[in-house]
């Protein structure tokens, strides 16, 4: 239909509107619609580079009396973690001695820290506020 539209504009004998700003708009809002998707997805890519920067580096294991700091990659299942004040928490689990206030807003979103005692669980990355915590690890590494 372009092509024959536009050999009659060639020849006169078009009539006096041809829709082609439609064509065009239509192929605007396509590139568009792909520059947005390319930049939202830069930023998600951006965003969850920063997440993982957020997990600690080492963490300390409650292991025959003593404690002992190691690098988070050689936490195990259901190693006994110590978690002091100012530290990430180093994996997920479950609090088994201690209360504290634990921030989890890069992961909830929320702005208030939560109290964590025995029994509730703590996620690996949040920031432990004003107390000791021990927990036991239930998912470590890539889980």
């Amino acid at each position: 239909y372009a092509f024959v539209g536009s050999v009659r504009c060639v020849q006169g004998t078009a009539p006096d509107f041809m829709f082609y700003e439609t064509a065009v708009m239509l192929a605007s809002f396509l590139t568009l619609g792909r520059y947005l998707e390319a930049n939202a997805k830069g930023r998600t890519s951006e965003a969850i580079k920063k997440l993982v920067g957020l997990q600690p580096k080492r963490a300390t294991i409650l292991g025959d009396g003593r404690d002992i700091e190691v690098a988070v990659e050689e936490v195990q299942v259901d190693d006994l973690i110590l978690v002091k004040p100012g530290e990430k928490i180093p994996a997920d689990g479950v609090v088994v001695a201690g209360q504290s206030y634990v921030d989890e807003s890069m992961i909830t979103g929320e702005p208030v820290p939560a109290l964590k005692e025995a029994g509730q669980k703590v996620v690996g990355g949040t920031l432990n506020k004003n107390g000791s915590l021990t927990f036991k690890a239930t998912r470590v590494g890539k889980d």
